[in-house]
Formats: structure tokens, C-alpha cells, sequence
């Protein structure tokens, strides 16, 4: 089974642009705001390690990176069943679609008819 992961960047912007070149503007945090952004793939690239604040492995569930941490407004608790959970919450219809695929897929089991039961009135040519 192929594993899916869950990414999520957090884009940090100001909330009121045309204040930013006020003195010690960056250096209250209330004026800036964080904006997430949440993926699913099947391959981590280097990309994604390097960019990517969260990934999880949906398969295999285990964390692969957390770097966001209480201070900045992020995960006390980094398990993987805490952020899990927080990424079910908001995201339940997508995670509930790639899951879909994660799971296997068993087929309904299929009965066979021996072609001499059929009534030969009933099929046609």
C-alpha cells in the first residue's frame, strides 16, 4: 500500500498593509495574521521537506515534520493523533476522500453461472 501524506504551510502576512513601515511594526506579533495551506500527496519531494511546516503519514501514521510549536500559535502536543485530529476538524470532506483511497479496496465476491443453467429463450442473439 502506497502511502498519502498530509502538507501544510503556514504563510505569515500583515494584517494591514500600509502600516508595515511604522516602527517596530514586526516586532508585535497581533499584526500579523497566519494563513494555512493544506495538501495531500503521495510522494514527498525535496520541496516539501524543505518548505512544508507539517507533513504527516495518513498510512502509516507517524509525523514526519513538525515545526510548528506553541510560541508561534501552533501544536503543544506534536503526536500524530493530536495533529490528526486538529486536520480532520477542518479539513473532514478532503480527508475523508483521500482516505478513501488509502484503505484497500476489497472487491464483492463474484458468483460464476454455468452457461448450461441458462435458459437459452431468454438470451438472444
Amino acid at each position: 500500500m502506497t502511502s498519502i501524506f498530509m502538507t501544510a504551510k503556514y504563510i505569515k502576512s500583515p494584517n494591514e498593509r500600509k502600516h508595515t513601515s511604522s516602527p517596530k511594526f514586526g516586532a508585535n506579533p497581533d499584526n500579523y495574521h497566519y494563513e494555512e495551506v493544506a495538501g495531500f500527496t503521495r510522494k514527498i519531494r525535496n520541496n516539501d521537506l524543505a518548505s512544508c511546516d507539517v507533513i504527516i503519514d495518513l498510512v502509516k501514521k507517524e509525523v514526519i515534520k513538525c515545526r510548528v510549536n506553541a510560541k508561534k500559535g501552533g501544536f503543544t502536543d506534536t503526536s500524530y493523533d493530536t495533529i490528526y485530529k486538529y486536520f480532520e476538524s477542518n479539513y473532514a470532506d478532503a480527508m475523508r476522500a483521500v482516505m478513501a483511497f488509502a484503505e484497500p479496496k476489497i472487491a464483492p465476491k463474484t458468483e460464476f453461472i454455468d452457461a448450461k443453467s441458462i435458459d437459452s429463450s431468454v438470451v438472444k442473439a
